[in-house]
């Protein structure tokens, strides 16, 4: 038996254009900051060892989709930096 697809009020689509924060942190405020903490650990892992990236659904969304897509992101990144 499948899973509910909006367990947390949220179907796995609003998850993945809305990213994580917004279903784990509802308030706004609390979503922008999550938001930013995620940016802030980015510049100093860019800092610290230029050319390598984190990736995965923990970071932007759920599932396979948002692993592709983060995925793809890293790869870019890593050449724009070569």
């Amino acid at each position: 038996m499948e899973p509910p697809d909006d367990r947390a009020g949220y179907t796995k689509d609003e998850i993945n254009r809305l990213g994580w924060y917004q279903p784990v942190y509802p308030d706004e405020e609390e979503s922008r900051r999550a938001a930013d903490r995620m940016a802030a650990i980015d510049d100093r892992l860019a800092e610290a060892a230029p050319g390598l990236r984190v990736t995965g659904a923990f970071r932007h969304g759920v599932g396979i989709p948002a692993c592709i897509r983060s995925g793809t992101e890293a790869a870019a990144a890593v050449i724009h930096t070569a």
